[in-house]
């Protein structure tokens, strides 16, 4: 109400929309003789679907065990049993009053819908049948809403490029999407990006925050990439529990939000996947390389096979390419026909004319975020 008025006063035409118990309860203690006054900010109801009733009292807040209308006579609901009728039957009414808006010609068109974040169920069907701009107003402490916030821990390979594509993505999370965000480096590497002043901009929002693990390497102040062979033996040996700890404190701490995802680089699957396993959470996979590198790894047992077979023989690099792109087309089309991008490329255009148009957005961005959004704790009762 608060928030209607303030909006009401930017000179906006307001329309209140109650349930008809709580119209009737305004009514009879006089709280809509001010706002009747004004033509311009109006007060309509719907039903919830409930048993009528005249009782001047609020709809209880306990939860009566099996659901049914209370036998006190002071209430008439539980609030178990008044979400379960709102999701059930005040879906159709609020769009029927929708549609009355829209063909009444004393009103102005209906330009927006501000909603209470619980009440999305019916709202959002209605702001998608009618194209109309959706505002949720959630009515909680900041600490509540902070609760309800998506946490995404990023867990990039430990090198240079799998880091930049990894917080890329992270900020776009953050930034777009309005998601907590927890980065976690190697010490290695955590000491790199503070020296290069990399975490300057980053450090100054609470709610993307960046952490360390060790690798289980010797301590080394080098502004150079470690030794890959020895990076990744120590990772598989040594970093697995430092993460698992890692994520053990954030969920024991009260001053972020629970963690609901991990996404991890899927060369760190080996690590991600257990933490994932062991705490009940939403496990993200992103593949920073091109796409003929991630067709390679994929078929990287075709190969091997192929190898042995052919091992006691000699095989030329003619007839190793044969039986890699052979694979590779088979498995990438649809039954095992040529894709688009091969039938381009034998009528000799270059590759990257045949893809298609929509192929402009980079599709492994938005896959991330369709998983990760996807997956968010929605605000419904």
């Amino acid at each position: 109400m608060d928030s209607a008025h303030g909006i009401g006063e930017g000179e906006f035409f307001i329309t209140f929309v109650n349930t008809e118990f709580n119209h009737r309860r305004m009514l009879h203690s006089g709280g809509l003789a001010k706002d009747d006054a004004t033509p311009d900010f109006r007060f309509l109801s719907i039903s919830d679907g409930l048993p009528f009733s005249d009782a001047d009292a609020t709809q209880p807040l306990h939860i009566i065990g099996d659901g049914l209308p209370s036998s006190d006579g002071d209430a008439t609901q539980s609030l178990h049993s008044l979400c379960d009728s709102c999701r059930t039957y005040m879906v159709q009414p609020f769009q029927d009053l929708m549609v009355k808006l829209t063909k009444d010609d004393d009103v102005p068109p209906v330009a927006h819908i501000i909603s209470d974040g619980f009440m999305n169920f019916v709202t959002c069907p209605a702001a998608e049948k009618f194209g109309v701009p959706l505002v949720h107003l959630l009515n909680l402490a900041q600490n509540t809403v902070e609760t309800m916030r998506s946490h995404v821990v990023c867990l990039p390979v430990p090198v240079q490029s799998h880091i930049g594509a990894m917080l890329k993505v992270a900020n776009i999370l953050h930034h777009e999407g309005g998601l907590f965000i927890t980065f976690v480096n190697t010490e290695f590497n955590h000491r790199r990006m503070l020296h290069s002043g990399g975490l300057a901009k980053d450090d100054a929002t609470p709610d993307f925050r960046f952490l360390s693990i060790s690798d289980g390497l010797p301590f080394s102040d080098a502004d150079a990439t470690q030794p890959l062979n020895a990076l990744c033996d120590s990772c598989r040996t040594y970093m697995v529990q430092p993460f698992l700890d890692l994520i053990e404190n954030l969920t024991e701490d009260d001053d972020v939000p629970p963690v609901t995802h991990i996404l991890s680089d899927g060369f760190m699957n080996f690590i991600a996947s257990l933490a994932a396993e062991k705490f009940g959470l939403q496990l993200v996979h992103l593949f920073p390389i091109p796409a003929c590198a991630l067709m390679a790894f994929k078929h990287y047992g075709l190969f091997v096979k192929k190898w042995l077979k052919l091992s006691k023989g000699r095989m030329e690099a003619k007839e190793l390419r044969r039986i890699i792109c052979k694979g590779w087309v088979a498995s990438a089309s649809e039954k095992g026909r040529p894709s688009l991008m091969e039938r381009k490329r034998k009528s000799g255009v270059a590759s990257s004319l045949a893809r298609p148009p929509e192929w402009s957005i980079p599709r492994w961005l938005n896959s991330v975020l369709t998983k990760v959004m996807k997956n968010s704790p929605s605000p419904m009762p």
